[in-house]
């Protein structure tokens, strides 16, 4: 049985009753589908991208290459960004999506290539400036999810009113 803190959110509830087995294995693998494709500490989430990511689930999960997720999953997902969502969530997110634009840009690198002009179409000085930034990018990339892993330990709420001890939060 999940936490019962899950099921109190009705995008969640629904994918938990909708399964009528016993071992509820299937609403198992669809909350586990909403957590990896929407958490951003997600372990798949950290490490592919896009259609990478879906079909990795798929078969991960459900051992379906072309899986796609139903309207009930889709309103979970949404459910889910919205709980965890804040400004530094946000800016997260939209850093990460340029990272991943700058991969998709040197994964298609090729000095071969050229224009319909017969230019070379990779530029081998805008390829050079897009790999020295990398190594910052990760770095700051890392901070950043740090002060979101901050952020979001401070907006969780406590169970029964109580309040966090001194020590709870991350480290600074």
């Amino acid at each position: 049985m999940p936490d019962p803190d899950l099921l109190a959110i009705p995008a969640f509830k629904v994918l938990y009753e909708r399964d009528k087995s016993k071992d509820k294995e299937k609403a198992t693998n669809d909350l586990a589908y909403v957590y990896f494709m929407v958490d951003y500490r997600s372990p798949y989430r950290r490490s592919l991208t896009g259609d990478e990511l879906k079909v990795a689930l798929g078969q991960s999960l459900y051992k379906d290459d072309n899986f796609k997720p139903d309207k009930d999953i889709v309103a979970a997902m949404k459910a889910y960004e919205e709980l965890q969502e804040n400004q530094a969530l946000k800016l997260l997110n939209a850093a990460e999506r340029a990272t991943n634009a700058l991969r998709g840009y040197l994964d298609q690198v090729d000095f071969t290539a050229v224009d319909a002009k017969g230019n070379q179409k990779f530029k081998m000085s805008e390829v050079l400036s897009a790999i020295k930034g990398v190594g910052d990018i990760v770095i700051q990339l890392q901070k950043l999810r740090v002060q979101v892993e901050k952020q979001q330990a401070a907006d969780i709420k406590i169970r029964g009113g109580g309040s966090k001890g001194r020590r709870e939060d991350p480290k600074k």
